[in-house]
């Protein structure tokens, strides 16, 4: 499971999570899973916060601590209805937070933790593209050990 902030702002009312939307962070997030060799039917895309926080036209905002610890309260009841989840890849600082809900949810889960792969976030510097990819080879060699 591979988990992400929330669905960004935009006009359609009912937004999903893919590495195939038309933006530059879904577009970076393809690029990176498809060099990391972990292929669509492996993953499962999710957001710390699951729902649309932004008002219709507005830009993107920061989420409040409120609405991350309401995303948090349902990671538990996802992780179980997916028993062979064997690494969750958390992607920036609002996803980071869930860190431990999940640890407590399913201690066998391996953890890793990623840069979050946005433009703005990945053209700060060589190495965040280079963290990136390597954080998600780590998760990739643990899917491969794991289906064995």
């Amino acid at each position: 499971m591979l988990l992400l902030e929330t669905p960004g702002p935009g006009d359609a009312p009912i937004r999903f999570v893919s590495r195939d939307n038309p933006s530059g962070t879904g577009r970076n997030l393809s690029r990176f899973l498809a060099e990391a060799g972990i292929v669509r039917q492996d993953t499962l895309l999710w957001n710390a916060v699951p729902r649309i926080v932004h008002a219709p036209g507005a830009r993107n905002r920061a989420l409040t601590r409120a609405e991350i610890r309401e995303g948090a309260e349902t990671i538990p009841a996802l992780i179980a209805l997916l028993p062979r989840l064997a690494v969750v890849v958390l992607a920036g600082r609002v996803a980071a937070q869930a860190r431990q809900t999940i640890a407590d949810a399913r201690s066998s889960i391996t953890i890793v933790e990623i840069p979050h792969p946005s433009p703005a976030n990945v053209c700060t510097s060589p190495d965040v593209a280079r963290r990136i990819g390597d954080l998600l080879a780590q998760a990739a060699t643990i899917l491969r050990t794991q289906s064995i």
